[in-house]
């Protein structure tokens, strides 16, 4: 392989490690949080705090 493939081949390698660790990043903890959403919903509550939540 030409010297200019193989660099470009490594870079695609970086990017592709790179957009995984951000996307399961940001992914992640905001699955949680629109769980968390999610139970307090189920829950009866104050017509004020069903607006904080929406």
């Amino acid at each position: 392989m030409e010297e200019k493939t193989l660099r470009i081949l490594q870079q695609r390698e970086r990017l592709i490690k790179y957009a995984f660790q951000n996307a399961h990043s940001v992914r992640g903890p905001l699955a949680r949080l629109m769980g968390l959403v999610g139970l307090l919903k189920l829950k009866e509550m104050k017509v004020s705090k069903c607006l904080y939540i929406e």
